[in-house]
């Protein structure tokens, strides 16, 4: 079974790997060398004891970019930088929790869903509330909205706004809320 450094370095054309007669190098300092010989190149990286990395694919016109560098220490930085980015990626995005319930719900029911909406305002979340028609029930639009301004009812004021406007999602009237 190969390690994960193993596979990169199947992914990435380091040391030997690199198959082409001539490449323009960088030392690890950032500093380009010129086109070089490969043989030549990975002699300076060996006696660094650093790795030669190819970073750009060679073009007809152009040979490969490469770079002296610990190839180890190189895939750690990645995959922590690519860690962090995820984690900001996470954090970042809007938390939308739904409430649904139907147009006929009795009055105790929407006051609970009330409350879990009210929660969720409290923790900074948007809430979603949706309600389902099912079957003729869409014919009677009315008693859809007269439950959506009962349930906003059982909100206490001035806990949300309404983010956007009452709006139809396939058999389903839906309407954003956010804390205020």
């Amino acid at each position: 079974m190969k390690s994960n450094i193993d596979r990169d370095r199947d992914r990435w054309f380091i040391n030997f790997n690199i198959r082409v007669p001539k490449v323009i190098c960088i030392n690890s300092d950032d500093q380009n060398l010129g086109l070089l010989i490969t043989k030549d190149a990975l002699k300076i990286a060996q006696e660094q004891g650093l790795d030669l990395v190819q970073l750009s694919p060679p073009s007809k016109d152009r040979p490969p970019t490469c770079k002296i560098m610990d190839f180890s220490k190189f895939k750690y930085e990645t995959s922590k930088k690519k860690k962090e980015a995820d984690r900001k990626q996470r954090e970042s995005a809007i938390k939308i929790k739904e409430v649904k319930f139907k147009p006929t719900t009795g009055n105790h029911d929407l006051e609970i869903k009330a409350k879990q909406a009210n929660k969720f305002l409290q923790d900074n979340l948007r809430v979603k509330v949706a309600i389902l028609f099912a079957g003729r029930a869409i014919t009677h639009q009315e008693v859809g909205t007269k439950t959506l301004e009962q349930f906003l009812s059982y909100l206490p004021e001035n806990s949300f706004k309404i983010d956007g406007e009452i709006s139809w999602e396939g058999k389903e009237l839906t309407l954003n809320l956010m804390k205020s």
